[in-house]
């Protein structure tokens, strides 16, 4: 962040990692992108719009 006086300041942020890595799939135009975990469940499609349990 940048204050009037021009002075860059460090300050607190989250970054959704899994949103950003899949923009950046799409800037390169890589034909697929996966995210693994090993969570119960996981949400699925856009923005999440779907609970998945265990599903292959």
């Amino acid at each position: 962040m940048k204050h009037d006086d021009g002075q860059t300041v460090g300050i607190e942020a989250v970054i959704d990692k899994d949103r950003s890595g899949f923009k950046r799939a799409q800037e390169v135009d890589t034909d697929v992108f996966m995210i693994l975990t090993d969570v119960d469940a996981a949400l699925k499609g856009e923005l999440g719009t779907r609970i998945v349990n265990n599903e292959l």
